[in-house]
């Protein structure tokens, strides 16, 4: 009976668990600086994927890239704790499905066919597209 008892205690008795600390979130690098075989330092994606402007964006008030364009030239897409670190010259548009980033107010966009880490195979094309080199 004495062991009942004992065993009733210990399980109603509270447990205090020491809990961890919970860490700080990591910084955001959804966009970071790369250099490609040229030497030159081109925005890309955290994977390294090279990140693009369409001049047939520049003074609309939202990106013209749509439908099969933004099939070939998928839009950098920012969830909201993408958006909320975001620090000048990023900023992002409202895309009507979610929040395209943006580089001096201008919609970037990814490459279909860019496959490898560092291909820029986009600029250029149509004398419209453009990597962004900043340095």
């Amino acid at each position: 009976m004495k062991s009942i008892v004992l065993a009733l205690a210990l399980i109603s008795a509270p447990v205090l668990v020491a809990a961890a600390p919970t860490p700080a979130p990591a910084p955001h690098t959804f966009v970071v600086e790369f250099t490609n075989s040229e030497g030159e330092i081109l925005i890309t994606d955290q994977y390294d994927r090279t990140l693009y402007v369409f001049d047939k964006d520049i003074g609309q008030p939202a990106s013209v890239c749509t439908a099969a364009c933004a099939e070939t030239w998928p839009p950098y897409m920012l969830d909201a704790a993408e958006v909320a670190a975001l620090k000048a010259p990023l900023g992002s548009i409202n895309r009507g499905k979610g929040l395209q980033l943006t580089y001096n107010g201008r919609p970037l966009y990814q490459f279909a066919y860019d496959r490898a880490a560092g291909d820029d195979k986009g600029d250029g094309l149509g004398g419209v597209w453009h990597y962004i080199k900043i340095k």
